[in-house]
């Protein structure tokens, strides 16, 4: 389209032109730092800290502590073979502390007892009441069983995590 009422010379018509395709270039710039910036930062799977877990309410220093680190419900809390951590520990001192180094930030479940015969197992009385103390993370309740790993699961989103567990003993036959 002509508009012969206006009179452009060259170099007019070259500014315009430049300023038409600022709007692109700018969004073409911002495309580019934008990707050079997100290339810079690592992806959220690859970010990862460390947990500490305190845990206190031991009724004394004899045997260890057995935790089992979950990430999912699969096997939550008692079978150990699912989990993607275990570790048990000797009572030193109280609040007991256990770290789990180099985690994923993610979604995650703790389970833990006193062993205090340290046979590896959380040993059970008469009906399956446990004889000797535990734990799960977030004091999830275990009322009429177990918790569930919607109720004891965490999120660990930093580079240096520490949560508390309350060990728990119901008395019935405890040693």
């Amino acid at each position: 389209m002509r508009f012969p009422h206006l009179n452009f010379n060259t170099s007019t018509i070259g500014l315009l032109n430049a300023i038409a395709l600022m709007p692109r270039l700018l969004m073409a710039s911002s495309l580019i730092l934008s990707v050079a910036t997100l290339s810079s930062r690592p992806a959220l799977a690859q970010l990862r800290g460390d947990l500490t877990v305190e845990i206190n309410g031991l009724n004394d220093r004899g045997g260890d502590v057995c935790l089992s680190l979950f990430n999912s419900s699969q096997g939550f809390p008692s079978d150990p073979q699912r989990a993607i951590n275990v570790a048990c520990v000797t009572i030193s001192a109280e609040p007991l502390r256990v770290t789990f180094d180099d985690l994923t930030y993610g979604s995650y479940a703790i389970a833990a007892y006193h062993d205090k015969n340290m046979d590896q197992q959380l040993n059970q009385g008469i009906l399956g009441i446990p004889i000797e103390g535990f734990a799960f993370s977030n004091d999830a309740p275990a009322q009429t069983g177990p918790a569930s790993f919607q109720d004891a699961v965490f999120i660990l989103s930093q580079r240096n995590a520490t949560i508390q567990m309350q060990m728990r003993y119901l008395g019935l036959g405890s040693h």
